[in-house]
């Protein structure tokens, strides 16, 4: 067993997500029905520690890391001594460069580096998975029959989440593939706190920026199916 499965299956009590069942709306937001995952993966999966792990691991790896100060060699001056030793009155100064003066040096400054880690597949996926069975637990997942009706203008989208309960809150729009809909991606493209992201390209931190889900249900069977593969 890898150490992520094996750290996955750590759970206090009372932290499983339990059974998870959503609703499954049409695009006017009526119910049509309720949809489970055809796999117990949002049942037996549930890692915080590993969500933790995975969000410091992308907000790493989004650091530029080019930060820089000059050092006392790199700087121009402070090669003469600034007044005499003794009789000035002054404390004794050997450059004006030092690191004690006002636009001196800098002793011990960062210096670019990479601030990038490794973090494996199957650790990603743990924390994926159970990010999203927070959210269909706790119904914050919008599952939709299709995104059939999105006529690729803003108003029918924002029709969209007026129906769902969504508008003007957070939310992150799933879909398989840009070109494949291209009317949903300006459809949601100019609303305020709506983020639109490939299924391929779900990742923990948007997952916990965006407070609520959008995606269809084709869009879930194919993030359940690369999940499952990596864990």
């Amino acid at each position: 067993m890898s150490v992520a499965k094996k750290n996955s299956r750590k759970i206090g009590k009372n932290q499983t997500p339990g059974k998870v069942v959503c609703n499954l709306h049409k695009t006017d937001g009526a119910v049509v029905g309720t949809y489970q995952p055809t796999t117990d993966l949002f049942e037996s999966v549930w890692s915080p520690p590993l969500v933790h792990q995975a969000v410091v691991w992308q907000r790493n790896n989004l650091r530029s890391g080019t930060h820089s100060t000059l050092s006392r060699g790199m700087m121009k001056g402070g090669g003469r001594k600034p007044w005499k030793q003794k009789g000035t009155g002054r404390a004794r100064a050997g450059s004006n460069v030092s690191p004690l003066w006002v636009g001196g040096a800098v002793a011990h400054g960062p210096k670019p580096r990479d601030y990038s880690t490794r973090f494996s597949l199957s650790s990603r996926a743990i924390a994926t998975a159970t990010l999203l069975a927070d959210k269909l637990k706790a119904g914050r997942c919008k599952l939709l029959e299709s995104f059939d009706g999105i006529e690729g203008k803003t108003k029918s989208a924002r029709a969209l989440l007026e129906a769902l309960g969504l508008a003007r809150k957070k939310t992150l729009v799933i879909i398989t593939n840009k070109e494949r809909n291209n009317e949903i991606f300006l459809s949601f493209r100019n609303i305020t706190g709506v983020k639109l992201l490939q299924a391929s390209a779900l990742n923990p931190l948007d997952l916990i920026k965006h407070r609520y889900l959008l995606l269809s249900q084709e869009t879930f069977k194919e993030i359940e199916k690369k999940l499952e593969a990596r864990i």
